[in-house]
């Protein structure tokens, strides 16, 4: 069994995530040129106090330069703490979220591009659970469901057996169609058409409905045989009944 194709994605969800991709990009950039702009600026106003402080006495500059490590060492501390708790903050909140809640409406306070990503993966899932459904089993589809006037029709033999029916009808037209069982449909159907007793382009759609009955892998459908009854029967209307004497031969011949 083939492996199924993975579903689509639509162009505007493609472009949807390529934008958001770059506003993502383009954020995380901007962040970090300001953090790196701002370990610059501290960095380097910490070193000129500690130049400064090397200008003074030595009794003086020992505390200076202690107090300026100090200063510094806590203002690092405190920074990496604010940054600690805030992440066991959001780590917290989104642990207390409801297992069945998702947050995807505007009212729950998202950033848009949050909402857009989420509705983003939730149709790639409802897509993806939709093509990952099993297929109708064929027994259930390619029978006449039970009270019905098709109870008991094989949808696939049937459309089969037309062939039958058709050539019989054009077998006093159309010597080919009855003169061997095996002969290919597509032959004297074709024969049908050169003598302008089939429309081709009803001879098309029978013979291709009519191949993928007999030689497709694909469950027959009831819409499908119904299509097909539909077609035989406007080319049946379209035959010539033959008289008495012409009939006899075919009658025979059958």
């Amino acid at each position: 069994m083939n492996a199924a194709a993975p579903p689509a994605v639509p162009p505007t969800t493609r472009r949807r995530s390529l934008a958001m991709s770059l506003h993502t990009f383009a954020r995380s950039l901007l962040r970090s040129i300001v953090w790196l702009l701002t370990a610059m600026c501290v960095f380097l106003t910490a070193l000129d106090l500690y130049v400064q402080a090397l200008d003074r006495p030595p009794t003086s500059s020992i505390f200076l330069q202690l107090f300026i490590i100090g200063s510094y060492a806590l203002l690092a501390l405190a920074s990496l703490i604010f940054a600690f708790s805030r992440f066991m903050t959001v780590r917290g909140a989104l642990a207390r979220l409801p297992k069945l809640y998702v947050p995807i409406t505007q009212a729950d306070g998202l950033p848009d591009h949050v909402h857009a990503h989420i509705a983003a993966k939730l149709d790639a899932s409802a897509r993806l659970i939709a093509n990952a459904k099993p297929a109708v089993p064929p027994a259930d589809v390619q029978w006449g469901a039970p009270g019905t006037p098709l109870d008991g029709t094989q949808f696939r033999a049937a459309t089969v057996a037309s062939a039958g029916v058709l050539a019989r009808a054009l077998a006093p037209w159309v010597p080919s169609a009855a003169a061997d069982p095996a002969t290919p449909v597509r032959t004297w159907l074709r024969a049908a058409v050169d003598a302008s007793l089939v429309d081709k382009r009803l001879a098309k759609l029978y013979l291709d409905a009519y191949h993928a009955a007999r030689w497709g892998c694909a469950p027959q459908s009831q819409d499908a045989y119904l299509h097909v009854m539909k077609l035989l029967a406007v080319i049946l209307q379209r035959i010539p009944v033959p008289d008495e004497d012409a009939r006899a031969p075919a009658v025979l011949v059958a």
